[in-house]
């Protein structure tokens, strides 16, 4: 590693803590500013994820599942740090009709906005 750099660890305490609260620096992950940490970077994977099944749905380049999912019933399950990401992206993607999250501190505000889906958290008593 070289002088100044930060290690990967620290990198992702300081891109995590960036979604919860954020601070007065900007970390950076691979040169990009990430001003509202990777939680919602996160979360882009999973509605990727939801385009590439349905282009699959759509047309299966080997038939095998062409019409075979219900991506009308799509659900996450995440704990911890995938329970944030899960509650994020049932917040910005519509598609997600299910949201079930454990074990996770989240700001009031994504748990408020994110209950216009069927949503439930579970949590330890100590992270309340």
């Amino acid at each position: 590693m070289g002088e100044g750099a930060v290690p990967p660890v620290l990198q992702m305490e300081a891109l995590v803590n960036q979604s919860f609260a954020p601070g007065t620096t900007t970390p950076i992950l691979n040169g990009q500013a990430m001003p509202n940490g990777i939680i919602p970077y996160f979360a882009e994977d999973v509605s990727f994820v939801l385009d590439q099944l349905a282009s699959i749905n759509t047309a299966d380049p080997q038939g095998i599942l062409t019409g075979k999912l219900d991506l009308a019933h799509t659900g996450i399950f995440g704990m911890s740090l995938g329970g944030a990401v899960g509650a994020e992206a049932c917040l910005k993607d519509p598609r997600i009709k299910a949201c079930l999250i454990e074990d996770v501190a989240m700001p009031a505000d994504v748990v408020q906005r994110a209950c216009n889906s069927q949503h439930c958290l579970l949590q330890d008593q100590k992270l309340r």
